[in-house]
């Protein structure tokens, strides 16, 4: 159940109602029957607060609220971007039927330093427009949207200036980039060939 928190009062009586007593009345039947069900509900509110406002029933808070997993929302959980992103390109390529584009470093990095208010559900909408609007099979900075690339005054190429993701994610997507070239992916980064070696070797790339 997405959104638990929005759900009205009248309904959220009825659900109390099933899970206590773990039956329904079928629609249009005159008899009850008997369930056997786990409920998973989601919510971006505060159901504590919709408690205390008399939005939400307590009685129903307490007996979803057995198991509870909180989920960062990606602004606070940067770390997953990366495979979301790639998760969500394959995953709109392999839709289309085409190849899976590749990301310019620089749109990369903007894409990684967004913060996604949106959550998941707005990159995965970002994803699927890249792919179906790319030219050549490859995103650029250019191609992502203005409230994307407004903030973005970072060169992605420079590891120095980088502290919104991690070294072994920049250094995989510019040896992409650079097609496996590791002179070519060190002066990009602007390190010495022999620190990229070294890295390379720390992050097993």
């Amino acid at each position: 159940m997405d959104e638990i928190g929005d759900m009205p009062l009248y309904m959220q009586a009825k659900l109390l109602r099933v899970l206590q007593e773990k039956t329904i009345e079928p629609i249009g039947a005159d008899f009850s029957k008997k369930i056997n069900v786990r409920v998973i509900a989601a919510t971006n509110q505060d159901l504590a607060e919709k408690i205390t406002n008399k939005e939400f029933r307590a009685d129903l808070f307490y007996r979803l609220n057995i198991l509870s997993i909180e989920l960062p929302v990606l602004q606070q959980n940067t770390a997953d971007i990366s495979e979301l992103l790639e998760h969500y390109l394959q995953h709109f390529a392999d839709k289309f039927q085409q190849k899976m584009p590749t990301l310019s470093t620089d749109a990369y990095q903007a894409l990684i330093n967004y913060s996604y208010p949106g959550n998941v559900r707005e990159l995965a909408n970002l994803c699927e427009a890249l792919v179906g609007l790319c030219e050549n099979n490859r995103i650029t900075l250019a191609d992502l949207p203005a409230r994307i690339t407004a903030d973005t005054n970072v060169s992605s190429s420079d590891l120095s200036t980088q502290t919104k993701q991690s070294e072994k994610e920049i250094i995989r997507q510019t040896l992409k980039e650079c097609d496996g070239n590791k002179t070519r992916c060190a002066k990009v980064l602007k390190i010495q060939r022999s620190t990229l070696y070294n890295k390379i070797r720390k992050y097993g790339l």
